[in-house]
This record gives structure tokens, C-alpha cells and sequence, in this order.
């Protein structure tokens, strides 16, 4: 891909890291364009997978499923080690373990992953958004319903401003093919 090495890009985060202190989290912009093409890829692999289709032509020379599903599994698992399944119950009057929320320092890209894989494990359908200027890859619509839910099935469009957007759209079409079938007669 003609990106530098991983030691290479930490050995010069920690270098400009050290020259400037301010920035707590420098990123090298290799980086970053690789971190984008693995949940590029991984996104491809669960869609892929979610749809029946062969895992191998996701991969740049990738032999089989297997080898896909390993290259899948190691991307995924060093992304994945910022969190931790917990379960915290209240026995009686026992009092619970606080638990701080800002100790956890997980970046962009490990929440992009653990997405995949929850949408992996939950066997959720993808659809594109039906508004022709939209074309957005969504699993749940968002805005349509009362109380904070998000209608998965049945659905056309990603949000309730897409809907409304592509019926506006379509009744001015209707409104200007009315219009000038009006003035012909």
C-alpha cells in the first residue's frame, strides 16, 4: 500500500510527541489513511459476509474464506482492546463499584471496529437510502418515531430529512410535469 511501517509511524508520533507537548495524541496522517482502509475493508467484509458473498475478493490476494476471516480477526482484535464486557449488579443494599467513564481512551477507529462487529454479531441488514442525493449506507432510520426508536425494517431512507427531502423533490416534479401539460391545452 506504500504506507510506512507501524514502528515508523510511532517511532515519529513520539518524536514530535516529545518537540511539542500540547498535542497529547499526535497522528501521523499515514496513519490515519490506513486505520480508514482497514474499517474500509472490514465494512466490505461484513457486508460481504451479511450478504452471502465470497469473503476472498474483499482481500487484495486473498486465498480463501478462511484466510479472509483471519485477516478480519487481525484486524479487529488489537482494535478491539480498549474495552472490556462488564457486568455490574446491585445485591440488597451493597453498594456498586463506581465506574469512571473517562478512563477509557478509545479512539475513533476502535469504536468503528467494535460498530462492525456488533453489526456482525447482530446479523443486521444494510440498506441505501432511497433519496437520490443521499445514497447513504444506514441500518436503522432515524427521526421517524416517538420515545428515541429507530425503525430497522421496512425502511427507504436513512432519516426523516432524507424522506422529506426526496418527497419535496418528487412533488415538484409532479407539479412541473402538471404544469406544463396544463399550458399545452
Amino acid at each position: 500500500m506504500g504506507l510506512p511501517s507501524c514502528a515508523d509511524i510511532e517511532g515519529e508520533r513520539r518524536a514530535r510527541h516529545q518537540q511539542d507537548i500540547v498535542h497529547r495524541f499526535p497522528v501521523h496522517a499515514a496513519e490515519v489513511a490506513y486505520r480508514v482502509w482497514c474499517v474500509q475493508r472490514c465494512a466490505r467484509h461484513v457486508r460481504a459476509y451479511l450478504a452471502g458473498k465470497p469473503l476472498s475478493q474483499v482481500w487484495d490476494n486473498c486465498e480463501d474464506d478462511r484466510d479472509a476471516w483471519l485477516r478480519f480477526d487481525a484486524i479487529t482484535t488489537p482494535a478491539l482492546q480498549d474495552f472490556h464486557v462488564r457486568v455490574r449488579v446491585r445485591v440488597g443494599d451493597e453498594t456498586s463499584e463506581f465506574f469512571d467513564i473517562g478512563n477509557l481512551r478509545a479512539s475513533l477507529y476502535s469504536v468503528a471496529i467494535l460498530q462492525l462487529v456488533n453489526d456482525l454479531a447482530e446479523q443486521v441488514s444494510y440498506s441505501t437510502c432511497s433519496n437520490e442525493a443521499c445514497g447513504r449506507l444506514f441500518v436503522r432510520q432515524r427521526g421517524r418515531t416517538r420515545y428515541g426508536g429507530h425503525r430497522m425494517q421496512g425502511v427507504l431512507y436513512c432519516s426523516s430529512t432524507c424522506a422529506r427531502a426526496q418527497y419535496q423533490r418528487e412533488k415538484r416534479r409532479r407539479d412541473r410535469t402538471a404544469r406544463k401539460g396544463a399550458a399545452r391545452e
